[in-house]
Order: structure tokens, then sequence, then C-alpha cells
């Protein structure tokens, strides 16, 4: 820590120590924020800037508060937010966030590799919208990626939202097409009971994925084949593994419990399926990914 490196190079120069020497400092990894906009109304905090946070007991070389610019340059008093290489122990703390104003969040959020079960909740009750956060490891630019969704409706940034994907056109140019924008809600509808072996004895009811602006036009639910960032590819060669579902109209689809191939898994430790949602046309399909995580009991 760099707390102890101050005396011991102190006391190396007293004693006029030959060969004796500070090692380099460690490597440190800067990190970037990108704020995804899913409001329905225009806040009237204004748009969401900066996050501000803390740094936990077992970072390596970092104490303190840390920022995070979102959008365009704001004035923060901590320094940038930055740790250092593969010091996977290190807790980051959401525990404010700058609109036009420095909102505290009522409950602080610690940053993790998935989104938060729940988003947060910032401001007042009539002034206040929900955010949602990630972080990851960008190879590419050597950078931490804090991914950072907001919105005035809670569903739109809920951990359950997927990530999307898109296809090139034929021609060989890339060519945005808007993927479907389903979420999914399992609150009510899906039952699932295990015995005492944490085997699923029962897996009954249905899910329901809500429609949002962009329909789909089919579904699959993939068992784990599709790993954890899989390329456009893979989920196109996974849908394709599968019978799949009919999207019946523009509106809400249930997706039934047998769907999820529940029945006789075990549970002692968290299952995950995905729900592969099919869209644009056949000549240039898009595809948005739902997973869903059944924890153990009592987790």
């Amino acid at each position: 820590m760099f707390d102890s490196l101050v005396p011991a190079a102190l006391a190396a120069t007293m004693a006029g120590t030959a060969g004796c020497s500070l090692s380099e400092p460690p490597e440190s990894i800067l990190a970037r924020g990108e704020a995804v906009d899913r409001t329905t109304h225009a806040l009237s905090v204004g748009s969401l800037r900066a996050l501000e946070g803390s740094y936990g007991a077992g970072c390596v070389d970092r104490l303190g508060a840390w920022s995070l610019a979102l959008e365009g340059d704001p004035e923060l008093k901590a320094p940038p937010l930055s740790v250092v290489k593969d010091d996977s122990a290190c807790t980051l703390t959401v525990t404010a966030v700058h609109a036009d104003d420095r909102l505290e969040l009522a409950t602080p959020f610690v940053l993790g590799e998935s989104y938060w079960a729940k988003p947060a909740h910032v401001g007042s009750d009539d002034r206040g919208f929900y955010i949602n956060a990630k972080l990851a490891f960008s190879k590419a630019s050597e950078s931490l990626v804090v991914t950072v969704l907001y919105s005035d409706d809670p569903s739109a940034v809920s951990s359950l939202y997927g990530a999307t994907y898109a296809t090139v056109s034929a021609s060989g140019s890339i060519e945005k097409v808007a993927a479907p924008d389903y979420r999914l809600d399992l609150e009510d509808g899906l039952k699932v009971l295990v015995n005492a072996k944490a085997v699923v004895s029962t897996a009954e009811g249905s899910g329901v994925l809500v429609a949002g602006k962009v329909p789909g036009s089919s579904y699959v639910v993939d068992g784990g084949k599709l790993p954890e960032a899989p390329t456009f590819a893979m989920v196109d060669e996974v849908y394709h593994a599968f019978d799949a579902a009919a999207v019946p109209g523009t509106g809400d689809v249930k997706v039934p419990a047998s769907a999820f191939a529940l029945s006789g898994a075990s549970l002692a430790t968290s299952a995950t399926r995905t729900i592969i949602v099919r869209g644009g046309s056949p000549e240039m399909p898009t595809y948005q990914l739902v997973r869903v995580t059944f924890n153990p009991p009592g987790s």
C-alpha cells in the first residue's frame, strides 16, 4: 500500500543502504462510462452526466472517493475512477449521481459484472428516476467499462432486460436494424418448486415478455449453449437449433414454464436460461437476448 511505501523509502535513504530502491508503481486501468437512456419522458432533473462512489477497504493503492463522467465534461471533485490491474478484490460502490444537481442514492450499490437485481431509485418521489449499472473489462481499449442504464420507468432498467444484436446487410455495409425490445416479467406467473435435494419437481405457469416498441416474430429458449458474450453468429446458430415458437401479433408474449426445461433440473447451483427473440426480416434478422437466472432456494 502507498502508506507503507513512504516510511520504507525514508529509512533506506537515511541509512544509505546500497542497492535499495522502490519498486515501480502498480499498473492502473482507467474506467470509462457509457450511459444508456431508456427514458419514456424527459427527466425533470436533466440527463445523467456522472457517477460518484467510493473504493472498498480491499482495493490496492486506492482510498476514498472516485468519480466517473458519463456525458460531457462535468465538474467533479473526486479523482477519476481507476483500479490497479488484476485487483479482483477491489469493491466499487456507487453513492451518488450527477444530473443538473448532485443526487445521493438512498441505498448505495456495489458495481459487479451483472446488473443489479433491482434498479436504484434516485431523487425524490415526484422528480426521481431509476438507474442500473454493471462493469466489464474491455480488452480492446484496456479499460474498465461501466455501463449505466437510466429511466423514469424501473422496468426499463431491470436486470432482466436483455442485450440486442443486429446483422450486416447482404452488400456488406453495416446497417442498423431495430431489434426486438421486450422485457421479462416473472413476478406472478411462473412457479418453480424443488424437492429436498434441490431438484425441480414442479415448473408451471408462464413468464411474460412485455412488449416494447419493436415486436419480434418468434423465439426459442436456450438451456446453456450460449456463452456469456456471444457473437451474432453464435446466437443465430443456437436459434436455428430449436423449433421456434411464433410471436402472436405485437402484444405481450407468454413463455410457458415448459419452454425453460426446468423439470428435473438441479438448482443446487444457479441455472441460466436465455430467451432468444428474433425480429427483423428473413434477409436481415435481428435478435434480442433475455437471460434468466434461477437461483437455489434461500439464496
